[in-house]
C-alpha cells in the first residue's frame, strides 16, 4: 500500500489494494488510513520547501533531545525540592 506515492490514498486505490492483496480492513481502519493519508499529504504540500523541523531525525539528535529533557527534569526536581 505504501507504493501509492506521495499523493493521498483514495478510496479507489485502497479498494484495489485490498482486492489484489487479500487484506481486509474494517470500515474504521480504512477510514483512518484515508484520513491519515490526506492529513500527511496536506502537511507535505503545506510545508514543502519550508524551514520546518523534519518529522524524523538521526540517533544523535534523538539522544541530544533525551539528554536535554533529562537535564530539564532533574533541574525542575531540584528547584521544586
Amino acid at each position: 500500500m505504501f507504493e501509492c506515492g506521495p499523493d493521498a490514498i483514495s478510496w479507489q486505490s485502497l479498494n484495489a489494494y485490498t482486492q489484489l492483496s487479500g487484506v481486509e480492513f474494517d470500515h474504521w481502519e480504512a477510514s483512518t488510513l484515508v484520513k491519515m493519508s490526506r492529513a500527511y499529504d496536506g502537511a507535505v504540500r503545506q510545508f514543502d520547501g519550508a524551514d520546518a523541523e523534519r518529522p524524523y531525525t538521526t540517533e544523535e539528535v534523538k539522544q541530544a533531545a533525551i539528554t536535554r529533557m533529562q537535564q530539564n527534569i532533574r533541574g525542575r526536581r531540584i528547584k521544586n525540592g
